[in-house]
């Protein structure tokens, strides 16, 4: 994963993808997301006032029907200070599925762009959209793995979604352990800390997590002339462990194993924990 930095003020250092691209069609522009266009699985969707309809195919009775679901969620995506929107979409093709997805409509000088759309499953019963520091988490209700599509979803789920290249792209979590962390990250000499916003106790940043060389790097380049110590605001995949045996970690009350980098940035606040 290659580091991208925001250029400028570098308020914002995101280590995930480049900046999200929209739809190229010119004429996409819209000021309301309810009326933008999408794209699911290749295809545009032009919303009309929250809804799009076609037939299926030429001479069809049935017809591809997609719509919003729930209310728009606002907040800053890309870390540009605009407020970008998310939201649910249903689409159904004419046969006995319902899918969901979730889509971006990121705010731009001459309205709102949309993006192509996120799958996240057939008849699951969508909830809340929430973004915080750039972060979407999207709740809804799944089945088991084994549960035939017939089953009512009764499985609460998460799914956490950054910004990318034509839209959102899902953060994948490696095991069920792992889960997604605001916090503050220090690194300085004999210090590497990473204190989560759902604990007040800093953690030790085991040496052993895949994410290391490149918390450093990000860090580095995130604060060139901070004085030593200074936090950086992040969001990191990872696990909760022990504290090392011996060494430097070994005073801290339990490690982070860190997997991945989400975002970093030069601000942020600790305000709500993030849903698993």
């Amino acid at each position: 994963m290659r580091l991208a930095l925001r250029l400028g003020s570098l308020t914002a250092v995101s280590a995930c993808a480049a900046d999200p691209r929209p739809l190229a069609d010119p004429q996409a522009w819209s000021a309301d997301p309810a009326s933008a266009h999408y794209e699911i699985d290749g295809a545009a969707v032009a919303l009309d006032h929250g809804v799009f309809e076609r037939p299926a195919a030429p001479g069809s009775a049935s017809s591809v029907r997609t719509r919003i679901v729930g209310a728009p969620v606002s907040g800053d995506l890309d870390g540009d200070g605009d407020e970008d929107v998310v939201l649910w979409l249903s689409h159904q093709t004419g046969g006995s599925g319902t899918f969901y997805y979730v889509v971006a409509a990121y705010r731009e000088e001459a309205g709102f762009r949309g993006t192509s759309a996120v799958l996240l499953g057939d008849r699951i019963a969508p909830g809340a959209l929430a973004i915080e520091h750039r972060l979407v988490s999207a709740r809804h209700l799944a089945r088991g793995p084994s549960e035939a599509m017939a089953a009512r979803p009764t499985i609460p789920t998460t799914t956490h979604l950054v910004a990318a290249a034509r839209g959102l792209k899902r953060i994948v979590r490696s095991a069920p352990e792992v889960e997604v962390a605001h916090g503050w990250l220090v690194i300085g000499h004999e210090v590497r800390e990473f204190r989560p916003c759902a604990s007040r106790a800093p953690l030790w940043l085991l040496g052993s997590s895949p994410a290391l060389a490149e918390l450093q790097t990000t860090y580095q380049a995130a604060l060139p002339d901070a004085p030593p110590y200074t936090q950086l605001f992040v969001t990191l995949t990872g696990r909760v462990t022990e504290q090392p045996r011996s060494g430097f970690g070994a005073s801290y009350q339990g490690g982070f194993a860190a997997t991945g980098l989400v975002n970093a940035a030069r601000q942020g606040a600790c305000t709500v924990t993030v849903d698993q």
